[in-house]
């Protein structure tokens, strides 16, 4: 609770087999060194279950080759993300890998280097599955909103997307959440977009 961490290279980490974990009302700024190849995550997260991020703060220049700054889920089930805030980080924003049951809302992911909000099956047999992601504003993100990619029935309701997709050299299709791979059971109610469309079919 009410913790700072600055100018490291991993903020913050829960791996494995951690379990009930929370991080309240904390700020993680500046990870990374800048220098080497890969994202240095502000929040690391892997192989555990029960992890919870409310009301907190990742700030980051992501400067490094491929980005710094986001928070990173992988093989976690039951993640909560809840009105934090994800600014300037080089990579997405949020990167989720096999972490089902994920529940992120109210949260706000500004300028990332990537995708906004990334849920994918990178090299697991699975994405991100099950998933409510709602109350979420997401602006300014370079390849767009958010992509789904091999991840399932996974519900996005009231959400806010406004400006992303703005390059260099966006990989997205919109400025709203990209569908890749096999998306079923995808699910939006009362997403708006500016510019729309809300979702479409990368």
């Amino acid at each position: 609770d009410s913790v700072y961490i600055t100018r490291t290279l991993i903020g913050f980490g829960a791996t494995d087999n951690s379990s009930n974990v929370e991080l309240r009302a904390s700020e993680i700024a500046y990870t990374g060194d800048g220098l080497k190849p890969g994202a240095d995550p502000a929040i690391w997260i892997n192989n555990s279950n029960n992890v919870r991020i409310m009301k907190s703060a990742l700030l980051n220049n992501g400067n490094s080759p491929e980005g710094d700054g986001e928070l990173a889920c992988y093989n976690t089930p039951n993640l909560v993300v809840h009105n934090t805030t994800v600014s300037n980080s080089g990579a997405s924003g949020m990167y989720l890998v096999n972490c089902d049951y994920a529940v992120v809302s109210g949260n706000h992911i500004v300028n990332a280097g990537e995708w906004g909000l990334d849920l994918a099956n990178t090299g697991q047999p699975s994405g991100t599955d099950y998933g409510l992601f709602s109350w979420n504003l997401i602006e300014g993100s370079r390849h767009g909103a958010g992509v789904v990619w091999n991840s399932l029935h996974n519900t996005f309701q009231s959400n806010e997307y406004i400006g992303n997709r703005i390059g260099p050299n966006a990989s997205g299709s919109c400025n709203g959440i990209n569908r890749r791979g096999n998306s079923t059971g995808y699910y939006f109610v009362n997403d708006v977009a500016s510019p729309w469309p809300v979702v479409c079919n990368d």
